[in-house]
């Protein structure tokens, strides 16, 4: 009993892990294809709600997009705003030094 457990688990131990996966895989895809086609009816349900998340998914995510460039666009014209009120600011004190310098 011993030694069979250890070659057992000898023998688990040198499989590759996609190896082990294969069998379950396709006891899966049998189970899915064998379940469509006894209740179609569930299963095209499932599909039409899946697809309708999808969808909801993909608005949301269109529209959060598009609210986050704007965002963006506005960040964009303050920060620019306060550059040019920099810049501006730098210039009129080297003109007023220069000015008192003269």
């Amino acid at each position: 009993m011993l030694l069979e457990n250890k070659a057992w688990i000898t023998a688990s131990l040198s499989l590759h892990p996609l190896e082990s996966t294969a069998p379950v895989l396709a006891q899966l895809m049998s189970f899915l294809k064998n379940t469509v086609f006894r209740q179609k009816r569930i299963f095209l349900t499932a599909l039409v709600i899946v697809l309708c998340f999808w969808l909801l998914l993909q608005h949301t995510a269109h529209k959060s997009i598009t609210r986050s460039l704007a965002e963006q666009e506005t960040s964009n014209a303050i920060l620019l705003q306060a550059l040019e009120d920099t810049v501006a600011r730098s210039f009129q004190a080297i003109n007023s030094s220069n000015a008192k310098l003269s």
